[in-house]
């Protein structure tokens, strides 16, 4: 009896680990997106964004929904000068490198900076921009040691960001 109730515990500790959390609308108010996180990635709307941190702690996301051009480049600033005062992420702003990728059926245009913490080391921080079919742009924000950034980014690139869906 004792071995059948830990196998239990250890299947469900497995089962809830791996959990996948119901699609996640953003912002609650007005919807303008949809996304699946692993609720081990503990996402929570927080203020204008919709914030999880990778069950590692290696990698930390901010999904916010931005208006125009302006909107975003005001996001990316806003981020960098949190990021510096309230995490002490040194961002190396001339490492800057801009770049583009598909997901899925979405085009994102991307930048990314090499940062330095001293709590965790090296890291980048990185933006990710699409459009959405409200006309508005999804931008993800984030920031990942580069000890932990192999397993943030197939979780990232592999399941969070195909599951991206604009809802108008």
């Amino acid at each position: 009896m004792k071995s059948f109730l830990l196998a239990a515990l250890f299947t469900l500790s497995f089962l809830g680990s791996h959990a996948v959390a119901a699609d996640k609308s953003f912002p609650t108010a007005q919807p303008a997106f949809s996304v699946d996180i692993p609720e081990s990635w503990t996402p929570k709307e927080e203020g204008n964004w919709l914030e999880c941190h990778s069950d590692d702690e290696k990698g930390s996301f901010y999904f916010q929904v931005a208006s125009s051009k302006a909107e975003f480049d005001k996001t990316v600033e806003e981020f960098i000068v949190w990021l510096e005062k309230e995490h002490q992420v040194d961002v190396k702003i001339d490492s800057q490198l801009p770049g583009q990728v598909k997901i899925g059926d979405m085009e994102w245009k991307t930048v990314s900076y090499d940062a330095e913490n001293k709590k965790f080391g090296p890291a980048k921080v990185g933006f990710m921009m699409t459009k959405l079919e409200s006309g508005k742009a999804l931008v993800l924000s984030f920031w990942i040691t580069k000890q932990g950034s192999e397993k943030c980014m197939e979780t990232l690139e592999g399941k969070i960001l195909p599951s991206v869906k604009g809802i108008k």
